[in-house]
């Protein structure tokens, strides 16, 4: 069986996607995550839909850039949101959590975040 070791792995786009964007499977191509969904990755560039798109996998070494849905403090937690963003934890519901902002942010910002995972379930 295959593996592979390194922090990228590249798709082919389910959708258009746009760049800091996280990302899940679907019938194995990239498609954008939605606040519910397991995330996979985050894209480094936008691509058309059905073009390769290079993913930076979230179990990754190192930190890793997303674009925040809202204003996000340095060292707060982030979860995933709409159109594969991330937004502050709110604290509380249903939740998939992606990391710790190492950065402040306001909306429609790319913040630079230590990866938990494959994000965790939190209620």
């Amino acid at each position: 069986m295959a593996s592979v070791h390194k922090s990228r792995r590249t798709f082919t786009a389910a959708e258009a996607l746009d760049s800091y964007r996280l990302v899940t499977l679907v019938a194995g191509e990239a498609a954008l995550c939605d606040a519910a969904e397991s995330p996979l990755g985050v894209t480094e560039y936008a691509v058309a839909d059905g073009d390769l798109t290079s993913v930076r996998l979230l179990n990754t070494e190192g930190t890793i850039e997303v674009e925040a849905t809202g204003a996000v403090a340095a060292g707060g937690l982030v979860v995933a949101a709409a159109a594969g963003m991330v937004a502050a934890d709110p604290g509380v519901g249903d939740r998939i959590l992606i990391g710790l902002s190492l950065a402040t942010v306001t909306a429609g910002g790319v913040i630079e975040i230590v990866p938990y995972g494959y994000g965790h379930n939190l209620s």
